[in-house]
């Protein structure tokens, strides 16, 4: 006897069972992506750090062998040659780039009468000024290939901390008092590691910025704001300058009536992050004032001129710090700022206005620092 069986001519899943599964799986997607994004950003993270650490060692290894840490601006060939190259080129030896260093230190001064040579300031775009150091680049940084902003130098994230006071802001050359100097780090005077009187383990010496990448909306964070009416007196009115309230996000660049300036301009090497052998502020500088990932104001008409800026970068929640015992720290954009409203100036004395962030950048504030 035939038996009816209602499966035998079933060929396929029902809708219902289609959209479960459907549904399921984007459920796992879901669950998924995030995990796999805190694993990028980690393994990202870590090589930021690791970066950081090989450039702190170079900077002792430095000063091991010359007994003073460099200048923010030097100059490799005392028979000519630029005066305005970075940390980065002095001390490129000590980071296992001994070839551009004797690159660097062949680049004279031409003869007199005679046209320049192959581009011996450090915003030519020849060599060793057009090589990329992986060493200098952070991994997290989203524009080390844009096409549309095409930076034809080395790329840098990696500066130099310059203190958490107006102490440093002057042109390159000019006289910067020794006992002025919060940070370890200046145009004219190199100091020694012995004068860090709140210790190496409590003082940073570098950090990261990001670069900038043509895109105006993110001119708070990876630029800078031009104010021709006035510097900010303060990390709070740069704020105030850089942020859209009324719709919770940094200004772009139409709004911004000074933004018409070089440095913000697509496809220019004077943007922040483009020359990593320059050496002047524009280029190689970061402060400790304003918190992390804050926005960064500059005053003046090209790359030695004065800038209020702090640490930025992708990585979630912070930036990674590099302090003078060698050691690497992440540190939160929470950290604590102290009062953002106080004002920049020069040569002050004792504890910083700016909470743990500003002692941090300070040498000989005299402040006990616990966890941050």
């Amino acid at each position: 006897m035939h038996r009816f069986s209602p499966y035998k001519d079933r060929r396929g899943f029902t809708l219902i069972e289609l959209l479960v599964v459907i549904a399921i799986i984007a459920i796992l997607v879901g669950l998924l992506l995030p995990a796999v994004q805190k694993v990028r950003d980690a393994a990202a993270r870590s090589k930021c750090q690791n970066n950081l650490k090989q450039c702190a060692l170079a900077l002792q290894g430095y000063h091991d062998a010359t007994g003073r840490l460099p200048r923010l601006t030097n100059q490799v060939n005392k028979s000519g040659g630029s005066n305005l190259l970075s940390v980065w080129v002095v001390v490129s030896p000590y980071m296992d780039q001994g070839a551009i260093y004797s690159l660097a230190s062949s680049l004279g001064s031409p003869p007199p009468g005679q046209p320049a040579g192959p581009g011996w300031d450090p915003w030519n775009n020849n060599a060793p000024w057009n090589v990329t150091i992986p060493t200098l680049v952070c991994p997290s940084d989203g524009n080390p290939n844009n096409t549309a902003f095409s930076q034809s130098q080395g790329k840098v994230n990696y500066k130099q901390f310059l203190g958490d006071s107006g102490t440093g802001w002057t042109w390159y050359g000019q006289a910067e008092p020794a006992d002025q100097q919060r940070g370890m780090f200046s145009n004219s005077v190199t100091q020694k590691l012995n004068s860090i009187v709140d210790g190496t383990s409590n003082t940073m010496g570098l950090s990261e910025r990001l670069r900038y990448d043509g895109d105006p909306a993110k001119t708070g964070i990876t630029n800078g704001i031009r104010d021709w009416q006035g510097f900010p007196s303060n990390p709070q009115e740069c704020w105030n300058l850089a942020w859209d309230k009324p719709n919770n996000r940094y200004k772009t660049v139409p709004n911004i009536k000074w933004a018409n300036e070089k440095y913000l301009k697509p496809n220019s090497t004077e943007n922040p992050g483009s020359r990593w052998a320059d050496g002047r502020k524009l280029h190689q500088a970061v402060f400790s004032m304003g918190t992390p990932n804050k926005p960064w104001c500059l005053y003046g008409s090209n790359e030695d001129a004065s800038v209020e800026g702090p640490p930025s970068s992708n990585h979630t929640g912070g930036v990674n710090v590099a302090f003078f015992d060698g050691s690497v720290r992440f540190i939160p954009d929470t950290i604590d700022g102290g009062n953002q409203g106080a004002d920049y100036f020069w040569g002050y004395t004792g504890p910083s206005p700016y909470g743990i962030w500003g002692a941090l950048g300070s040498k000989n504030g005299g402040e006990a620092i616990g966890d941050f």
